[in-house]
């Protein structure tokens, strides 16, 4: 009697509307209200790591990285690799700007103790 019950089915898993109303209904029963934004971001998060050849996909490769200092609203979806650490400078927040990540430290070792000085 169950697979009668079904109403909806995905049939194509990298639709971004099939798949958003399918989880639609499942983020519906936990935060009722916000449920069209956060379907938004799961669908997106699920299809991007959605392998090409299947269709199954490891939960694993999906993560959510709370920050502190927004709401709800202000989340996204990042492709790739998010590090949470605290600002290590004063200037927290800039707006169009480039960024440069740096795996080594950029300060000098020594200082230079030697100098030329030129007199005409």
């Amino acid at each position: 009697i169950l697979p009668t019950l079904s109403c909806y089915e995905v049939t194509n898993t990298r639709d971004e509307e099939s798949v958003k109303k399918a989880i639609k209904t499942a983020v519906m029963s936990k935060q009722y209200g916000h449920e069209d934004f956060l379907a938004d971001l799961i669908t997106k998060a699920c299809i991007s790591i959605l392998p090409d050849k299947e269709t199954q996909f490891n939960v694993d490769n999906v993560r959510v990285c709370k920050i502190l200092g927004s709401g709800l609203f202000s989340s996204q979806c990042v492709n790739g690799m998010v590090f949470k650490r605290h600002a290590e400078s004063t200037i927290i927040k800039k707006d169009s700007c480039k960024v440069a990540i740096y795996t080594c430290p950029i300060d000098a070792l020594q200082t230079e103790t030697k100098g030329t000085v030129l007199i005409k």
